[in-house]
This record gives structure tokens, sequence and C-alpha cells, in this order.
């Protein structure tokens, strides 16, 4: 995600799809990198020492993008699945939320369009964001304070279309914001 692609939900948020028609929504966990990993993790007690917060996360993925023929798997890993944005709720401390227990509601005014739940991932939040960084790490790549990760879409990804939108995290609070029709 580039810089200014982080999006704070302490603050009015609009996604307007006259600058990207072809925008989804998901509804994910995210962590806040505390202190950089540049080695893989051997176990959660150690990952867990890494992460500084915990947090609601609605990543906005879509858009074009250049190619040649119909995208592998590979592409879109590369293209971290086109990802741009994505909006950030409050941080809460690690420690202080079960994060397998985390159930999320997605509405678009009023209607219930999505729900997921943290336990969702593969082995669970914390073993799944563990492999993911080991597999990151071996590829070369190194973690830096502040940096933002998470582990995918909980539920299914969502069309975004025009209207009010609440994704309700439970104890990682809720993130509203508004999809408009491009003009």
């Amino acid at each position: 995600i580039p810089p200014g692609g982080v999006l704070c939900a302490c603050e009015a948020v609009t996604i307007d799809l006259g600058e990207d028609p072809a925008r989804n929504i998901e509804t994910e966990v995210g962590y806040l990198i505390g202190t950089a990993i540049t080695a893989p993790i051997a176990d959660l007690a150690t990952l867990q020492k890494h992460i500084k917060s915990v947090l609601a996360m609605i990543e906005v993925p879509g858009g074009p993008v250049e190619t040649t023929g119909p995208p592998t798997a590979a592409d879109l890993a590369a293209w971290n699945i086109n990802a741009k944005l994505f909006i950030a709720g409050d941080y809460k401390a690690p420690e202080k939320i079960d994060v397998d227990s985390v159930t999320v509601t997605l509405k678009r005014d009023g209607e219930t369009v999505n729900t997921g739940h943290g336990a969702d991932a593969a082995g669970g939040q914390w073993e799944t964001l563990r492999k993911t960084i080991n597999t990151l790490v071996a590829l070369g790549y190194t973690f830096e304070p502040d940096q933002f990760i998470s582990n995918g879409a909980l539920g299914k990804i969502v069309k975004a279309e025009p209207g009010s939108y609440e994704a309700d995290f439970g104890p990682l609070g809720a993130v509203v914001f508004d999809v408009v029709a491009a003009k």
C-alpha cells in the first residue's frame, strides 16, 4: 500500500468510484509492526512481541493493471491483488484482543452484505500471520516498525457499490465510510 493509501477511520472517508470503478471491499484484521522482523519467527510468543497493535482494517483493492493476457495467480500476488488503500481502525493492544474470536459484520445502508470471523484464517490469525511473515522473510523481505500487514479477507470480498458502510469488528471497534458513484 503506498503511504497515501493509509486512511484513518477517525476521519470521514469517502471512496470515489469515479477514480476507480473496479473497487472491492475486504474486512480484515490488521497488525502494526512494533519492532523489526528480519529473520524467521519460531513461535507465536516471539511473533506477538513484534506486534505493536491489532486493528480493524478495511482494504479497498481494485482497479486496472497493465496486462498482456489473463492474470495468473503469480500476477495477482505480485500486484498484492491490486491493493491501493485501506482504512485503519483504532489501534488495540494485541494482548487484550482474542483475534480468532473477532466477528465482523459489514453493512451497506443498514443491510448486511458480509460477515466474517477471525478464526476463518487457516490455523488461526496468529499462526497464519507467523507463516506469512516467515515466507516473506525467506524471500528476502523485512518488516520495519510502523508497517502494516494482514491475513486477508474475513468472509467474502464485496464489490464496492455506492452507499454508506459500517463494519462492526466487535472488540476492535467499528469502521464507517461512504462509497460514491462515478460522476
